[in-house]
């Protein structure tokens, strides 16, 4: 009988952790605002809700994104992003910042792995 209790208990534990989803895998609603230059090529995007890579805005919640495609690099174009942080990206590129640009402090880079018009495409 006390088998049967930590059995079920571990397919209950297991049914719960196979429906948790890791951040990576999570579709974000963002909106573009400008180029952002401690990383060549990365975009700063205002997340519609938090994660861990994030920093709280006036638009919400900030973080720069690499390889955010062309088509919607607008400000204001809203889209739909998956992403990965990798903590490493965070050094900003020997290169100087405008001065007259003010970014969110402590604002980190996390890259992009896709991008689309819908979270369902």
């Amino acid at each position: 009988m006390k088998n049967i209790k930590y059995l079920l208990l571990g397919v209950f534990i297991g049914l719960v952790c196979s429906t948790c989803k890791k951040e990576g895998n999570r579709c974000f609603r963002v909106k573009y605002r400008i180029g952002y230059c401690p990383k060549i090529g990365s975009s700063w995007v205002d997340f519609d809700q938090s994660a861990s890579f994030t920093v709280k805005s006036d638009g919400g919640y900030a973080a720069a994104l690499l390889n955010v495609p062309e088509k919607f690099r607008t400000p204001g174009m809203v889209f739909f992003v998956k992403v990965h942080y990798d903590k490493s990206l965070d050094v900003p590129d020997a290169i100087a910042c405008p001065m007259d640009v003010v970014y969110p402090k402590g604002m980190k880079v996390a890259v992009c792995d896709w991008a689309g018009e819908s979270c369902n495409q």
